[in-house]
């Protein structure tokens, strides 16, 4: 039961909080201007939001991101000292997953809104088998954290297969050189800051190297990040 609450504890804090503050506000108004152009006969016009916006989710939740990771052992203390133990490294597992499924902004609606909703419904039940598949063969051995690994690689599975049909479709695909960037940017500060909690073993590092993480990313994003049209 306790390994049932960490588990419980990080994803609702990697899953929910994404996608009920980013994800799905977003994709509320995602979608139905996508099945306005797709009426239209605009696929120009469906790549464009559909860059447009993956963009915007990006740059968002690449700042949560990194901070939430530098900071996952602070955030999952808040839960209790139980949770400190495996509950962090769950959290960034999470996190890894999420980012990725943000990474590839509302691909899912640009499947369903444009009649190819059977395509978006195999994708959905392979990223379940698999996820099925993942937990049976790694949570006996590795637990909590196997079931993290299983479902941040069946969500990462489902949005490549998405990203890879809507390019086939649409010949469209979300991420950019500057998706990249500020992602390989966001990366190296998380990398650099565990490297450094090594060096120096500071109770209150973590969130001090988090909120410079994010001042960082935030100031990087405005500076590369945004396009004339998000101005």
């Amino acid at each position: 039961e306790k390994y049932v609450g960490v588990y419980a504890a990080a994803s609702v804090f990697a899953t929910t909080l994404l996608s009920s503050l980013l994800i799905m506000p977003l994709n509320s108004i995602f979608g139905p201007l996508i099945a306005t152009q797709h009426g239209k006969n605009a696929p120009d016009k469906i790549g464009y939001l559909y860059i447009a916006t993956t963009r915007w989710i990006f740059c968002v939740s690449l700042a949560f991101t990194v901070f939430s990771m530098i900071a996952s052992e602070k955030i999952m203390l808040i839960f209790g000292k139980d949770f400190v133990i495996e509950g962090p490294i769950v959290l960034v597992i999470l996190l890894i997953g999420n980012m990725v499924n943000c990474m590839t902004g509302g691909v899912g609606h640009v499947l369903s809104m444009t009649g190819h909703q059977k395509k978006e419904l195999a994708t959905n039940i392979m990223a379940l088998i698999l996820n099925i598949i993942l937990n049976l063969l790694l949570i006996p051995r590795y637990g909590i954290i196997g079931a993290a690994v299983a479902t941040s690689s069946s969500l990462i599975l489902i949005n490549v297969l998405r990203v890879l049909l809507v390019y086939k479709i649409f010949k469209v695909q979300p991420i950019t050189m500057t998706l990249l960037r500020l992602f390989l940017i966001g990366m190296s500060l998380v990398l650099l800051s565990f490297a450094l909690k090594k060096f120096f073993p500071v109770r209150e590092y973590d969130i001090f190297f988090a909120v410079l993480s994010l001042v960082i990313i935030v100031l990087t994003i405005r500076v590369i990040g945004l396009e004339k049209e998000d101005l």
